[in-house]
C-alpha cells in the first residue's frame, strides 16, 4: 500500500529536515506537514520508484518555505522593535529581548555559517551536497534523483564543495 512505503521514509525526511533546521519540534512539526502531503498527493507521483526523491524535493521545499516565514516574521518584529525604541517603558524589555538573542547568535554563530554557507550556494550545488552529505546518497542515486548525469552530480559536488571553502 502506498501509504505504508511513504511511512517507511519517515526518518529519511525527519533526519534532512533536522539537519537543516536543528530544531526538533519544528522538524517534527514540517515532516508530519511533508508526509500528510505525500499522502494527499501521491497520485500526482508519475514514477512509484521514485517515491523517496519525490518526499525529499517536498521536504527541501517545506524547509525553504519555513526560512521565508521566519525571514518575514523577523522583518515584522524588525519594525515593531524600532516602534518600541520610542518609548521608555519598553526599551528595557526590548534590550533584555536582544540580549536573549544575541546570545542565541553567539551560541550558534558556526552552525549558523555553515548553514548560511550552504544557503547562499546555487540551489544546483546546494542541492547535491545536502542530498549527500545529509542523506547519505551516492552520486549514482542523487543523479536519479535530480535527473541529471553522474558526472554532472560529481561536478556540482566538487563546485559546491570548493565554493563552500571560499565561503
Amino acid at each position: 500500500h502506498m501509504n505504508d512505503r511513504i511511512a517507511e521514509h519517515y526518518s529519511d525526511v525527519f533526519n534532512y529536515i533536522i539537519s537543516r533546521i536543528d530544531n526538533l519540534y519544528v522538524a517534527e512539526e514540517i515532516t508530519q506537514n511533508v508526509m500528510e502531503k505525500a499522502i494527499r498527493k501521491n497520485n500526482f507521483l508519475r514514477k512509484k520508484e521514485s517515491l523517496k526523491s519525490w518526499m525529499m524535493t517536498i521536504a527541501s521545499n517545506a524547509v525553504n518555505d519555513y526560512y521565508r516565514e521566519i525571514k518575514r516574521i523577523n522583518a515584522t518584529l524588525l519594525e515593531e522593535d524600532k516602534m518600541y525604541m520610542f518609548s521608555d517603558d519598553t526599551t528595557e524589555s526590548v534590550d533584555n529581548i536582544k540580549n536573549d538573542l544575541l546570545n542565541m547568535i553567539i551560541n550558534k554563530e558556526a552552525e549558523r555559517n555553515i548553514i548560511e554557507a550552504l544557503e547562499s550556494l546555487e540551489y544546483k550545488y546546494r542541492s547535491v551536497i545536502s542530498l549527500n552529505a545529509v542523506c547519505g546518497f551516492d552520486f549514482i542515486e542523487i543523479s536519479k534523483i535530480l535527473n541529471v548525469n553522474v558526472n554532472t552530480v560529481r561536478t556540482r559536488y566538487c563546485r559546491g564543495i570548493k565554493k563552500l571553502k571560499a565561503a
